[in-house]
């Protein structure tokens, strides 16, 4: 009998493993797939949070640029206003402008003779001056010929000639004058604290 047993055994021992087989493979596959899902489920949540902060992200951007937008559209509208405002007053003053030009022209034409008349005056009073220094200087060349004199010849003649080279050089002399005065100044104190 205990043979048959185990031939008992032995026949009934390949189907029970089958059986219990199956039922290790549908629970570890139960197991394998709880455990995937759980798996999916984590990085479904993390995804889902990610393009939620990415979702809220553009939409706080897109609400800054459209608050942005609003107050560009605003500057522009009252740039837009200032711009008009500012070409119907210079429309106005160009017209008043227009009216007050004639004044203005004859006002610059009777400056330009009024120059003119003084730049002719001008000439004439170098003429003058001119003329007169001539004279006096023919005058001390006759004087010195014709009365006498305490100063030797030499020296009257180079008198003459300082007054015949005067005109020519006085105003080089006035330059140096004024040069020189103002290096003078340059040594007096600018500041009062010094």
């Amino acid at each position: 009998m205990s043979d048959n047993l185990d031939l008992n055994r032995y026949l009934t021992a390949e189907p029970k493993y089958e059986i219990e087989n199956n039922k290790y493979s549908t629970y570890a596959q139960s197991c394998y797939d709880k455990m995937m899902e759980s798996k999916y489920e984590d990085e479904a949540e993390k995804t889902s949070e990610n393009i939620r902060y990415s979702f809220e992200e553009n939409i706080s951007q897109t609400e800054t640029k459209i608050s942005s937008y609003k107050g560009l559209l605003s500057s522009f509208t009252h740039l837009s206003d200032l711009y008009r405002k500012y070409k119907k007053e210079n429309s106005d003053l160009f017209k008043q402008l227009k009216t007050g030009t004639h004044d203005i022209l004859t006002n610059e034409r009777k400056t330009y003779y009024e120059d003119q008349e003084i730049d002719v005056l001008n000439n004439y009073y170098v003429y003058i001056l001119w003329v007169i220094y001539i004279i006096v200087v023919i005058c001390f060349v006759i004087f010195s010929l014709i009365y006498p004199s305490q100063s030797s010849l030499i020296i009257r003649i180079l008198l003459l000639g300082v007054f015949i080279l005067l005109p020519f050089v006085s105003t080089w002399i006035l330059g140096k004058i004024i040069q020189l005065v103002y290096w003078l100044f340059g040594f007096i104190p600018k500041n009062v604290y010094k």
